[in-house]
């Protein structure tokens, strides 16, 4: 494979990057230009959506991921109820 410069010059790709085996996930989800995960949950019943919130956040601060990993929940949000 090449690339082609702003000669107009073919450069080998294995110039600059290097292939090798491994595992990776087979798509990246994004939310704008960042990469993203979704988490999806139920409300127990007499429970708010705020605090399923609070639960989230208190279990990512005790998994240790860092603020910037963080987001707030999207809104609006949507809510959906399945039987």
């Amino acid at each position: 494979m090449f690339v082609i410069n702003s000669d107009d010059k073919p450069i080998p790709l294995a110039y600059f990057a290097k292939w090798q085996p491994a595992n990776a996930p087979l798509s990246v989800n994004h939310q704008g230009l960042s990469a993203a995960s979704t988490i999806s949950f139920n409300l127990p019943t007499g429970r708010s959506l705020s605090e399923a919130s609070e639960a989230i956040d208190r279990a990512m601060t005790q998994l240790g991921c860092r603020r910037a990993c963080a987001a707030p929940l999207p809104v609006p949000l949507r809510c959906s109820s399945r039987p």
